[in-house]
């Protein structure tokens, strides 16, 4: 996930209000049919990602529920995707998350935490803890979040998954 701030950030409705009534739908005031999102690349050569690329495309995946979010996975190219295909066409499609300027952003935290990994396995720390500690912090954050938290917690996850087999 991208940062968002004040000065880009607006408002997207997980219910499109296309699909309602308009203003006169209920779901168009609820805030629990409302996300503050990124500017979605507008004006990016690479194309546009999240809700601008979305428009009003009714999707499975639903940041505020948790159960569509598990199947999410990253890979080491920086790329996102899911075995469930409908999460799968969301991610890919509908929201364009594999887009380029995206898809390197997520490579260079993926690639940051392999150097950060590499340099605890050289000085002989406990990888576990560390990865146990970083999970902590990262999901204990509520208001300012870190940008790309979803890769860091994955790869931290199958780090500390791939060390307990080891173990």
């Amino acid at each position: 996930m991208r940062r968002i701030d004040l000065g880009s950030s607006h408002v997207e409705h997980i219910v499109p209000q296309a699909e309602g009534r308009g203003s006169d739908d209920p779901l168009s005031v609820d805030y629990g049919n409302m996300l503050a999102v990124c500017d979605g690349f507008k004006g990016d050569k690479n194309g546009l990602t999240c809700d601008r690329a979305r428009g009003n495309k009714h999707m499975t995946v639903n940041p505020l529920k948790s159960q569509t979010l598990v199947d999410i996975r990253y890979f080491r190219d920086g790329r996102i995707g899911s075995e469930r295909s409908e999460i799968k066409v969301d991610l890919t499609k509908t929201l364009n998350l594999n887009q380029e300027t995206l898809r390197k952003n997520r490579k260079a935290e993926i690639d940051e935490l392999g150097r950060y990994f590499k340099r605890l396995d050289e000085k002989g720390k406990s990888v576990p803890a560390h990865c146990k500690k970083q999970l902590d912090a990262l999901r204990s954050e509520t208001t300012k979040k870190s940008e790309y938290q979803g890769v860091r917690i994955y790869f931290l996850e199958k780090r500390l998954r791939a060390e307990s087999k080891r173990g």
